[in-house]
Parts: C-alpha cells; structure tokens; sequence
C-alpha cells in the first residue's frame, strides 16, 4: 500500500470516530433535531467538490428528490397513523 492510502485510510479512521463525540457534545448545546440539520448539511457542502454535471436535466432530478424525499416520507407518516390505533379518535377530535 502506498503511504498516501494508508493516511487517507487513518483520515476516514478519524472522521467517523471523532462523530460519536461530536454528536454527545452537539446535543448538549442544541436541540436533536437541529443537530442532525447541522450535521446534513455540512456533510452536503463537503461532497459538493466532487459533484459533475448529471448527463440527465435538472428539473428530472428535483421531481425525483421530491417524490422520494418528501411524498414517499408523507405517506409513510401518514401509513403510520392509519395504522395507529389512536388515529380515528384524532379524526373525531378534529372535526
């Protein structure tokens, strides 16, 4: 293995361990839900030096970002509830 390998293999080593503390500190300070916002979207501007142009257009790529990302995580909220045995007494209380 050449010496390059072996510091990017030590790199990655650190990366990932060094997240589980990051973690435990980050929900000292701020809310879950706003530190795992945080930690998605800096991981998002990390990857954005090694992103090409798609050969397909864009518009094809945001209506498949949004039916997989926002209506398939709709539905399945919304499969939950049905199934939810509590889910006709919210019915009632909302009418």
């Amino acid at each position: 293995m050449k010496y390059r390998d072996i510091l990017i293999g030590l790199l990655v080593a650190i990366a990932w361990g060094s997240n589980f503390s990051a973690v435990k500190i980050s929900l000292l300070e701020l809310p879950a839900i706003l530190a795992l916002s945080l930690r998605c979207f800096i991981t998002a501007l990390l990857t954005l030096p090694f992103l090409t142009k798609p050969s397909i257009g864009f518009l094809k790529i945001y209506g498949a970002s949004l039916i997989f990302g926002v209506f398939l995580c709709w539905f399945d909220v919304l499969w939950y509830e049905v199934r939810s045995k509590y889910f006709f007494c919210h019915l009632i209380d909302a009418t």
